[in-house]
């Protein structure tokens, strides 16, 4: 956009029309929730534009002064205020415990009367554990409406989301309380009715007495990411902390003892109602996980993702398991969705049609691809099976001859590269199409002329590598472009993959050598444990010289991106 010069009113103009940008002023942004305003004028004109932004820059003016005035009364609740009143709240809760077992006559003096009691407060809390997966607030309306009364905040709207956050807190609260009673009354049939809190009375809301705090949820993601972030990359660490910080929205940061199975299940029942892409679409990033899990959308997330977000998860209860900090088996394990498909048939290879339509485009046949990438990454993947990102980021030097005089791509994780697995590092023989009818050593030789690194420095690198502008040129234009037909399996750039991996299956090639190309474990037989890789050699004669998929690919030597000898 340019802005219009002179404008009193901040216009600016777009492709279409003018619009007024009006800043929000820093002490009412928390009543607005943005830094600025924008809005459409519908006119292309100067002079009209002008005009109307007047009239509309007054009214947002009349907004902020009525704000200004009135905005005391709107109270807005901040995380540490709620977070305050739900202690607050728990404080009361265990208040409340102390004075019922201070009585002597107490209904819980043998053991039957404990099991009994015990099997109604879970029975609570399985209650409590659905309210927060189902959004029902229902129970703890009144409860919320004393709490705010008592600090005489009588302004927070039923429904708002700060009283959804004071709702959530005070039954996350309530399963605190649970547990706190239930241990309390376990100490409560040793030492007599009573004693069991008599030490606590004047310790305020610090931890009961003989009960061990069980760290919380957050507190052991905190200290999980700390000693294993080493080994992870930037992408798996912000996925993993996307991935917590979803399970503590649903569940609670509650201590982490107090996760119970059910919990988990409840949590899997949520992911299931959520959108695609919640964090990508504009429409959803600001709304909270209930308020996704309540709406009707196209369509939700996949078994795929919902088995990541539940493998992730368990995890860090495995690894609280092993430090101490959680007692019981891991409340995820065997949590996850069986798979809709077999893993096979997750992305479909394309047939000889797909790829006749995809090499004999426009952009082969006359040459008009604007990018190198354009032209050398479908054909690279289809003639190597190499993984998007794992061509995206090759340096020059990682195009070179092994020790026996073969060429190869050295598929590899050093410095700033990064690989999907450690089976994911190997060599793959270059083939003959790449190699000698489109000279693909002489393009590398171009490049290290002109001081380049990479075989494709046009490429920047994203959050999750370098491949990201080839799979959106790729899988959103492209594919769609070639006429490429979608029906029960997806068909995108990972399919040259699969294609790659199908020729040689169908061709009979050896299994270890095939694996060994692929970038895939061999497993843990005796033979793939204690045997040395194939050399290259073996692998070009073996595999590689294995691969002709029956389509005309001559027209490519004439491109200005294949260098002539």
């Amino acid at each position: 956009m340019r802005t219009v010069k002179k404008s009193p009113h901040y216009l600016v103009r777009n492709a279409h029309s003018y619009c007024v940008r009006v800043n929000v002023p820093k002490d009412l942004q928390r009543f607005i929730g943005r830094r600025e305003l924008r809005y459409s004028l519908k006119t292309g004109y100067l002079g009209v534009a002008r005009g109307k932004a007047q009239i509309i820059s007054a009214q947002i003016h009349q907004v902020y002064s009525f704000l200004r005035k009135e905005g005391a009364k709107l109270a807005v609740l901040t995380d540490e205020q709620v977070q305050e009143l739900v202690q607050q709240y728990l404080k009361q809760y265990i208040e409340s415990l102390e004075s019922r077992y201070f009585e002597e006559d107490s209904p819980l003096q043998t053991r039957a009367d404990f099991d009994g009691y015990v099997g109604t407060l879970d029975a609570v809390r399985e209650d409590i554990v659905a309210y927060l997966g189902l959004g029902d607030y229902g129970t703890v309306e009144k409860s919320v409406a004393s709490l705010l009364a008592e600090h005489g905040i009588d302004e927070i709207a039923t429904g708002s989301p700060e009283w959804v956050k004071l709702c959530r807190g005070v039954l996350r609260a309530q399963l605190q309380g649970i547990e706190i009673e239930k241990q309390q009354m376990s100490r409560g049939l040793r030492e007599g009715p009573g004693e069991a809190f008599r030490e606590n009375r004047s310790n305020g809301l610090s931890t009961p007495a003989g009960v061990e705090r069980s760290s919380l949820v957050s507190e052991v993601v905190s200290q999980y990411v700390d000693e294993t972030q080493k080994n992870w990359r930037t992408k798996t660490k912000e996925d993993y902390l996307a991935i917590f910080n979803v399970f503590i929205e649903v569940v609670g940061d509650l201590p982490i003892n107090t996760i119970t199975r059910k919990m988990v299940g409840a949590f899997k029942q949520t992911l299931m109602k959520l959108p695609r892409n919640i964090k990508k679409n504009p429409k959803y990033r600001k709304k909270t996980i209930q308020e996704l899990a309540q709406m009707e959308v196209p369509e939700r997330i996949s078994g795929t993702t919902i088995r990541k977000y539940l493998s992730t998860v368990g995890t860090l209860f495995e690894y609280a398991r092993k430090n101490g900090l959680y007692d019981g088996e891991n409340p995820a394990t065997g949590m996850a969705p069986r798979m809709d498909k077999r893993a096979h048939e997750a992305r479909a290879p394309f047939d000889e049609g797909d790829l006749i339509k995809l090499f004999h485009s426009e952009g082969y046949l006359e040459d008009s691809f604007t990018r190198p990438y354009q032209f050398w990454m479908p054909i690279l993947a289809l003639y190597t099976g190499a993984r998007l990102n794992e061509l995206a980021q090759l340096h020059l030097s990682d195009i070179k001859q092994a020790e026996d005089g073969t060429w190869v791509f050295d598929i590899n994780d050093e410095g700033e590269k990064a690989l999907k697995t450690k089976s994911s590092r190997r060599i793959i023989p270059i083939h003959p199409v790449l190699l000698n009818d489109l000279n693909l050593i002489s393009w590398v030789n171009s490049l290290k002329t002109k001081g380049e690194q990479r075989l494709f420095p046009g490429l920047k690198k994203g959050r999750d590598g370098y491949g990201r502008n080839v799979s959106k040129w790729f899988n959103e234009r492209y594919r769609q472009r070639c006429g490429i037909v979608i029906k029960d399996r997806k068909k995108d750039f990972h399919s040259f993959r699969e294609t790659f991996i199908t020729r040689l299956v169908h061709q009979g090639v050896n299994d270890r050598m095939r694996l060994q190309v692929e970038g895939h474990s061999a497993g843990k037989d005796m033979t793939s444990v204690y045997a040395d890789p194939f050399p290259a050699r073996k692998l070009y004669d073996e595999v590689i010289l294995k691969l002709d998929y029956g389509i005309d690919l001559s027209h490519l030597k004439k491109s200005k991106f294949v260098v002539k000898n």
